[in-house]
């Protein structure tokens, strides 16, 4: 059994070849202190914004329950997140910004959690808590990386689907009928009522839980389009009806979908949050309730009239962009000793939950005492915060010991000074306390945010001999660093908006820090008082202060990208386990390629979920495998092209495909203009071994029919089958007469493509985020 002093040397081990799970896991399996210790549901949305909710919106968005949440728990309205979801998500669940993890992006093969990462289910079941999972999943859908495989002992995984969608429970599919988001929240509270009644019947013995509650209702999903991959917020109507009224007439008809999907979101978070408050378990669990990102705005939201309808804010930029609309967020928690209608303006970060989870987490009792929250330490009392990169801020979430230090009349007395410096706005709620319980820490810590506008999906690293990314190199400077994304419309206009060429990694930066924000992009500092979180010239900071701050924000944003550079998981692309316990089919995702070969760069390209292109003789695409048992696969190629063509598929170690010495297989495809899954054959595996070594998958092009023309529109995903599609597991017995009827059923539903394995591991390109731009991303199935 292994010790948490012993698990955070595996997390310190910067070359850490450790890429099968099994062992993942054991090494975050610890005993854990006996003791009454608290629940903890950490709720976050999906692209429900600032303005979204009906508290700051009154006069439109209507979200009762969440308002209701919000008035009777402490607000934390100086709270960040990412621009982007996979990136937040990877923050909260690893405590550490999100570059560190191997997640910049929501596509292109850099939206996972590198495997090695401990998440806040390992950190919690090591601690003796029940850890369970609901909801969306954006941190990679490939074997090994779902949240069953990262410490969740209970994931139930929904699709994209509005109604009659999908749910993995620990990665065995079955099909709902009705809104997928209102059976999702009847699972969780069937779970919470196992919970209590199970506290009820143990006592003090009842083993504590964590839930992450992720519902999908506010994001664009499969559904409500008029085709897959087209942008649009899916609801039922009803939630639609209200908004036909006068009153709304001339509001973009996007904006209005927004509101009528931020309403159904309320009305599915608000059956949790009621059962919970109305149960025994309301007095021994903190609920924490936030969202992902700022808004996204869609056609007819983006002009300056219409955004301020949506956002009457008036913060700038809105969902993937480092300004405040797309990364200032709330953060409202309600549990034990957590005062009740109070706002608290101290600085946070979305890295801060886990540190504060296990802060609680090590605690007897219910409530929170902690006199400083400068580490977190764990019941062995290892401290954690030489790898988190958040703050515990369980000193803000209990109330003030009469006689202490810190008292409530102290704060009160301090709330005013607090409130101009922290950006709190006056009498907007009773309790407003500023920042007044925040310790040197909090008020003295730089918040860094980072756009991946400077990441496009084409970038990858060299490699070094080790096949890991080679540090330092020049994509990974500061300056002149990264390849920007020109094409993609918010990459484009954010970076189009600079005065001058492209600087690198300096241009997708911004820095918070007390009341001041400093834009990479532009070098201005911003002043944020009165709760006015705008970055406009009445927020600007003048001359010559405003340079003497950027200078300082600059350097320190300088020095935390050289922490960021040299971290071992970052900018590394997943490594894809084939033989992983129980399971057999591995879908190898094209744009999970770390390497690209051949006579002439740009000859292959990476799209946001798939490859395109090869075009002469020798161009080649590489991918990591970490292979866990013996045997062969077979291969099956899904793509589109308009030329067919002769390739090599081979799997082994990579100076033995380099060498021509490793298995292979000749595989001629045919052109196709609907997406298919075409077997190609089959290939044996290199030996398992302990430790885990990694080999690699090489596909590479031999002849073409048509010499000089690129050959993949679209090559999506490569799925290995451990001993062939026979192995595959079902969902349940599919008796022959029905088989083809029932399959040709869930490939329409789901946008699967025909030829894979079956239900065990489903693809669909459609799954991915952010290819509405992209047509080549939208193959036809």
């Amino acid at each position: 059994m292994f010790t948490l002093q012993q698990c955070k040397a595996c997390m310190l081990h910067k070359h850490r070849q450790l890429t099968g799970v099994q062992h993942r896991q054991d090494c975050w399996t610890v005993n854990h202190q006996a003791g009454t210790r608290p629940n903890f549901i950490v709720i976050l949305t999906d692209d429900l914004g600032w303005d979204d909710v009906g508290l700051h919106n009154p006069g439109y968005a209507r979200t009762p329950n969440i308002d209701k949440f919000i008035r009777n728990g402490t607000l934390f309205d100086n709270f960040y997140v990412a621009p982007e979801c996979a990136p937040t998500r990877a923050a909260l669940l690893t405590g550490r910004h999100p570059l560190r993890t191997g997640t910049v992006k929501v596509n292109s093969g850099y939206d996972f959690i590198h495997s090695a990462e401990m998440t806040a289910a390992h950190y919690l079941s090591a601690q003796g808590y029940q850890t369970a999972h609901f909801g969306k999943w954006h941190n990679i859908q490939t074997l090994g990386y779902e949240p069953w495989h990262v410490g969740f002992q209970q994931s139930w995984y929904i699709d994209t689907n509005l109604k009659d969608g999908a749910v993995w429970h620990n990665g065995n599919i079955s099909y709902v009928q009705g809104y997928t988001e209102q059976q999702l929240a009847g699972v969780l509270l069937d779970y919470l009522a196992k919970a209590e009644a199970r506290a009820a019947k143990q006592g003090s013995k009842a083993r504590p839980f964590f839930v992450y509650y992720a519902p999908r209702a506010m994001h664009t999903g499969n559904g409500c389009q008029s085709k897959p991959g087209l942008a649009a917020r899916c609801f039922p109507p009803k939630f639609r009806a209200p908004y036909r009224a006068r009153k709304y007439s001339g509001i973009a008809n996007n904006t209005l979908d927004a509101w009528a999907a931020a309403e159904y979101l309320d009305s599915v978070v608000g059956r949790v949050l009621g059962q919970v408050a109305r149960s025994s378990l309301a007095g021994s669990t903190y609920v924490l309730l936030a969202s992902d990102n700022g808004a996204q705005l869609l056609p007819g939201e983006e002009t300056p009239a219409a955004k301020l309808i949506r956002m009457p804010s008036g913060m700038q930029g809105s969902k993937a962009v480092v300004l405040e609309g797309g990364i200032r967020n709330f953060l409202a928690v309600q549990g034990p000793g957590v005062e009740a209608g109070v706002t608290d303006s101290t600085l946070l970060d979305v890295t801060d939950i886990l540190p504060t989870l296990a802060e609680l987490a090590a605690k007897p009792g219910s409530s929170s005492s902690s006199s400083s929250s400068s580490s977190s330490s764990s019941s062995d009392g290892v401290d954690w915060s030489s790898i988190w990169d958040g703050i515990s801020f369980a000193n803000l979430l209990s109330v003030p010991a009469p006689g202490s230090r810190t008292t409530l009349a102290a704060t009160a007395a301090a709330a005013a000074a607090a409130a101009a410096a922290s950006g709190v706005m006056n009498g907007a709620r009773s309790g407003a306390r500023g920042v007044a319980l925040a310790t040197p820490q909090q008020q003295q810590r730089y918040l860094f945010a980072f756009g991946h506008q400077c990441w496009s999906e084409e970038a990858l690293p060299l490699l070094g001999p080790d096949r890991e990314v080679l540090r330092p190199q020049r994509l990974l400077r500061y300056d002149g660093g990264g390849l920007p994304n020109y094409l993609e419309p918010v990459g484009g206009e954010w970076l189009s908006t600079a005065n001058g060429s492209y600087r690198g990694f300096e241009m997708c930066i911004a820095v918070r820090r007390g009341q001041y924000k400093w834009i990479g992009l532009t070098g201005k500092v911003y002043r944020f008082q009165n709760g006015s979180h705008i970055e406009l010239p009445c927020n600007e900071v003048p001359q010559p202060q405003a340079a003497a701050i950027a200078a300082e924000f600059a350097a320190a944003a300088c020095a935390w990208w050289a922490g960021i550079a040299a971290a071992p998981h970052s900018f590394t692309k997943p490594v894809f386990h084939v033989g992983l316990q129980s399971w057999n089919v591995t879908n190898v995702l094209a744009q999970g390629a770390h390497e690209i070969s051949g006579n002439s760069a740009g000859n292959v390209r990476v799209l946001p979920n798939a490859l395109a292109g090869f075009v002469e003789a020798r161009d080649a695409a590489w991918w990591s495998l970490q292979v866990l048992k013996p045997g062969a696969v077979s291969v099956v190629l899904m793509y589109t092209s308009a030329v067919a063509a002769t390739f090599s598929v081979s799997i082994g170690g990579y100076q033995s495909i380099a060498n021509g010495s490793a298995p292979n297989i000749t595989a001629v495809l045919p052109a196709q203009k609907r997406m298919l899954g075409v077997e190609v054959g089959t290939l044996p595996l290199p030996a398992p071994t302990s430790p885990p070594t990694k080999s690699e998958l090489r596909l590479q092009l031999l002849s073409s029919t048509k010499p000089g023309a690129p050959i993949f529109t679209h090559l999506g995903n490569i799925q290995l089958t451990l001993g062939g599609k026979k192995n595959a597991k079902r969902r349940r017995p599919i008796a022959a007469g029905e088989e083809e009827e029932e399959w040709l059923d869930l490939r329409s539903r789901f946008n699967w493509p025909d030829g894979q394995a079956g239900e065990e591991s489903p693809y669909s390109p459609f799954d991915a985020e952010g290819i509405a731009h992209c047509a080549a991303c939208q193959p036809p199935l």
